[in-house]
């Protein structure tokens, strides 16, 4: 499945993700004396807004790492299918889905998140553990039963989450080159605002809660590349069926239900010197 994902990828797109590894790569590394990290967290669904931004994150996350004998924990986005099913009162509910690899301002700045994380992650230990508080911005093109075209929902929102990372076996490293390796997370997604044709209420969205799994395989005797396919998916209906914009007279979103979920495929980065 990894081989259909990456064919996707195009010419430009493949140099570009070369020229990360390089870049990130020849960052000055000091040998980890302290396996906890701290520094930023960012991502996008789209593959260019999170490799430019995943260049800013592992300079910077890999100079404090520097300073403190610490570990740099880095992820990029190769490919991202973002599914959606929804459904209202008034029937189905149409989704223009953003391009992966599209450069209009709805494909670059969709499921976008900055923030900072903290977290332990050991050279050689089977498990580590991170958490994260971040702002996160989705963009969604709807178009409801009866509307003539397509209308632009934008939600801002605080993300606060945790993950876990498990490799079992990491004797594997060592002896192979390799081992598999699983992570599974959660994260609290709390509504900040909610442009619509409507209004710009934060009431029009729903707050919950998301939960993240991947399977995968770490690469080198310290693990210190990943390659993961993910699932993130919400356990919450993306807007609110009780909102009302005019004191009760209409519910725009009666009856909504949403199904939510990102499939992808990404690369994490734990960089230590030799």
């Amino acid at each position: 499945m990894a081989k259909c994902l990456v064919r996707h990828i195009d010419g430009p797109a493949k140099r570009l993700l070369v020229s990360l590894f390089v870049g990130l790569c020849c960052i000055p590394m000091k040998a980890q004396d302290n396996p906890f990290y701290f520094g930023l967290r960012t991502g996008s669904s789209n593959f260019w807004s999170s490799e430019v931004m995943a260049v800013g994150e592992g300079v910077v996350n890999q100079l404090i790492a520097n300073a403190i004998n610490g570990a740099a924990v880095s992820y990029v986005s190769a490919y991202n299918y973002h599914y959606m099913d929804m459904s209202s009162s008034q029937g189905d509910v149409k989704f223009s889905r953003n391009n992966p690899y599209g450069m209009t301002a709805y494909d670059l700045f969709n499921d976008l998140e900055a923030g900072v994380k903290a977290g332990w992650q050991g050279e050689t230990a089977p498990i580590g553990i991170g958490g994260y508080v971040c702002y996160g911005l989705n963009q969604y093109h709807l178009r409801f039963g009866g509307d003539e075209g397509y209308g632009s929902y934008k939600i801002q929102s605080v993300r606060v989450g945790a993950d876990i990372t498990i490799a079992p076996w990491p004797w594997m490293r060592e002896d192979y080159g390799w081992c598999p390796v699983a992570e599974v997370g959660a994260t609290y997604v709390k509504a900040l605002s909610c442009k619509t044709p409507y209004d710009s209420d934060a009431s029009q969205a729903n707050d919950g809660l998301r939960s993240r799994y991947a399977i995968g395989v770490q690469l080198g005797e310290e693990g210190k590349f990943c390659l993961l396919l993910s699932l993130d998916m919400a356990h919450y209906d993306l807007l609110n069926g009780n909102y009302t914009p005019d004191g009760g007279i209409t519910h725009p979103y009666e009856g909504f239900k949403s199904k939510d979920m990102n499939i992808g495929l990404r690369l994490k980065f734990r960089l230590f010197e030799e």
